[in-house]
């Protein structure tokens, strides 16, 4: 897809713990969870480790941003929000969406 959002601005990060750790097997999703959590208490989102050459044959006008470096998360005027996948070995699959909680926004 070339945007997932009715929004062609936006732009959608993309990481992964997998790198960093291996596969935990069991403790993947809690590991992702973690580190998520830790994303949002320090305002930053993680860059993906190890990555190195983006397949050249993604077009650049893509809405998924995959990076190696850390960047400060801008929120703007919503509270940062992240969806966790985790797929296990055994065919479990989970899916969940944290939301920061700050008492300055209203809905």
């Amino acid at each position: 897809y070339k945007t997932l959002s009715k929004d062609p601005q936006k732009k959608w990060y993309v990481g992964s713990i997998k790198p960093t750790i291996g596969h935990p097997e069991l403790a993947s999703g809690i590991a992702s969870l973690i580190k998520v959590v830790k994303a949002m208490q320090y305002k930053a989102i993680p860059g993906i480790a190890g990555l190195g050459v983006i397949n050249e044959e993604i077009k650049s006008d893509h809405s998924l941003i995959l990076q190696a470096t850390s960047e400060l998360w801008k929120n703007g005027r919503h509270p940062r929000r992240a969806a966790l996948n985790s797929y296990a070995v055994g065919g479990v699959n989970a899916h969940i969406i944290l939301e920061e909680y700050n008492n300055e926004y209203q809905y």
